[in-house]
């Protein structure tokens, strides 16, 4: 025997060290590409919070008495948008899947809307006369009670996306970290003066199911769904989510 045909004493002998001729492994990730992604998603939010009392303005101690209850009720949130990265993996024998990562940052500008000087705003606010104040409108006392997520949400996630030709269907699972906020009081004179109010960071899932269209290779439009949930001390919040996306890969 050639003494070059010989193996290596050491166990671990690799064969494919050796031989250039033996067949070489292909890794099972073959890559990937980042796109960005941005859209306005829309919330409806289904509030079933506890009722609060507010007593009597301390100005208006000498006729009126007693307390008034509120509660604000459902509604949505029409000024919310996202801005998102992800980062697709290409599988060898996957054909046509590629999971994912990514995150999203929920941008919100419900809270940071002005009032009107009659008291109204949009969805997401009670606001009523106190109980047994007879006086005008424009003398009378009033109480509020409004709701609204925080500016900024951090949403990390994962997923796949299942292409076929110029459309894909989309699975997502993000993991979402929201601020909430309930403030309630009084309203004298067109001017809010807050009684009481709730601040809580709250954790929820967020699956999501999307269908996008890709008029070329890099661009897609999409329209996303999604669905979150959070218990705080002052009640239980539902988010339905309607996301319309444009994504550009990079």
């Amino acid at each position: 025997m050639n003494p070059s045909d010989q193996a290596p004493a050491n166990s671990n002998y690799n064969p494919s060290f050796f031989d250039s001729s033996a067949p070489v492994q292909e890794a099972p990730i073959n890559g990937g590409d980042w796109s960005f992604r941005m859209g306005y998603t829309p919330t409806y939010y289904g509030l079933s919070l506890k009722k609060e009392s507010v007593p009597v303005h301390p100005d208006d101690a000498g006729f009126l008495s007693g307390s008034t209850v509120v509660r604000v009720g459902s509604g949505i949130d029409w000024l919310s948008f996202d801005l998102g990265i992800q980062r697709n993996f290409h599988v060898n024998g996957w054909a046509g899947v590629t999971p994912k990562v990514g995150f999203d940052a929920d941008l919100s500008l419900l809270s940071v809307q002005g009032q009107n000087n009659n008291g109204s705003r949009s969805m997401l606010y009670e606001f009523k006369r106190f109980n047994g104040d007879t006086r005008p409108a424009s003398q009378a006392s009033f109480v509020y009670d409004k709701f609204a997520p925080g500016i900024f949400t951090p949403v990390p996630f994962i997923g796949a996306d299942f292409r076929n030709g110029d459309w894909t269907l989309s699975t997502e699972l993000g993991f979402a970290y929201k601020d909430l906020t309930r403030e309630y009081g009084w309203n004298r004179f067109a001017e809010e003066e807050k009684y009481g109010s709730f601040d809580e960071w709250c954790f929820s899932p967020r699956p999501a199911i999307g269908l996008s269209y890709a008029p070329d290779e890099k661009t897609s439009l999409g329209v996303f769904g999604s669905y979150e949930w959070y218990t705080t001390s002052f009640g239980k919040v539902i988010g339905i989510k309607l996301m319309l996306l444009f994504q550009r890969s990079f």
